[in-house]
């Protein structure tokens, strides 16, 4: 550049020195610097333009590199190493997983066993309670030696018990020895027993019966179906407890007869009512 400024300030000299002229002196620096200026802007256009270039060419070398990337996993995907590597670690994965899981299916099971045991055990407890409960009721009617039964129930000195107690079994005979039993338990409690045998009470005389007794006791199977909804109905209106027993269980009479007596405690009797 300063080269060229020499060259054309010698080729200016000599043109003065040759013509003289300072207008042409003038218009020739004029055109010098118009030269200058188009020359200028070339150059920065120029300089543009590489700049341009460099970064197309940066772009060119990231795109190159990424195509490249891209190629060597198209090429692992194609030789099966991606699979083998995604199977390896699968495989530990599955080798972490699995002890895990072990856990957790132990767990459930331990868990289902928790309740399971639980509900055993609520169950026990009641069954422990209502054996307690008849242990206790059986300890109280045994304490007082029983008394013989003569056999002869019409004649019995005990049927001038306070209350009456309607009792529907399935023993047919009166002095069965259960039921002598059952007699002489009820005795000590201050009830007489009531005795009917299956088949032996028919609807029409349900009220009448329930009128003379202070409660019920119906073994299970001896009233089902319609005439223990009868029965059940009878007792709700005539406001008689209603009791239902397993068959042939002396506990549970027991029970049900300390049950009753304990109800009985604070109330009139029946009889006492109707006097």
């Amino acid at each position: 550049m300063n080269a060229i400024s020499s060259a054309e300030n010698m080729a200016l000299a000599t043109a003065a020195n040759a013509s003289g002229s300072h207008a042409e002196i003038t218009r020739l620096r004029a055109q010098l610097a118009r030269e200058r200026w188009r020359r200028v802007r070339s150059e920065t256009a120029l300089r543009t333009r590489i700049e341009h270039l460099q970064q197309r060419c940066d772009q060119l070398r990231l795109e190159a590199s990424e195509a490249t990337a891209l190629r060597q996993r198209l090429q692992a995907f194609e030789s099966g190493e991606v699979f083998r590597e995604t199977g390896r670690r699968l495989h530990e994965l599955e080798a972490v997983v699995a002890p895990l899981r072990e856990a957790a299916q132990q767990r459930w099971h331990l868990e289902k066993a928790l309740r399971e045991a639980h509900r055993e055990a609520l169950t026990l407890a009641a069954e422990r309670d209502r054996l307690a409960s008849e242990c206790a009721a059986l300890a109280q009617l045994h304490s007082e030696p029983v008394s013989d039964c003569s056999g002869n129930c019409d004649q019995c000195v005990n049927e001038d018990s306070t209350r009456c107690l309607l009792y529907l079994s399935s023993d047919a005979a009166p002095c069965a020895p259960q039921l002598v039993h059952y007699r002489a338990l009820a005795r000590r409690l201050g009830f007489r027993l009531l005795h009917q045998a299956p088949g032996a009470v028919a609807p029409e005389t349900l009220p009448a019966l329930l009128g003379c007794a202070d409660a019920v006791l119906s073994e299970e199977g001896q009233a089902q179906g319609s005439s223990g909804r009868l029965l059940q109905r009878h007792c709700s209106l005539a406001g008689k407890p209603c009791l239902r027993l397993p068959a042939q269980d002396q506990a549970a009479f027991a029970l049900a007869l300390a049950q009753l007596a304990t109800s009985f405690d604070r109330m009139p009797s029946h009889h006492d009512a109707r006097t």
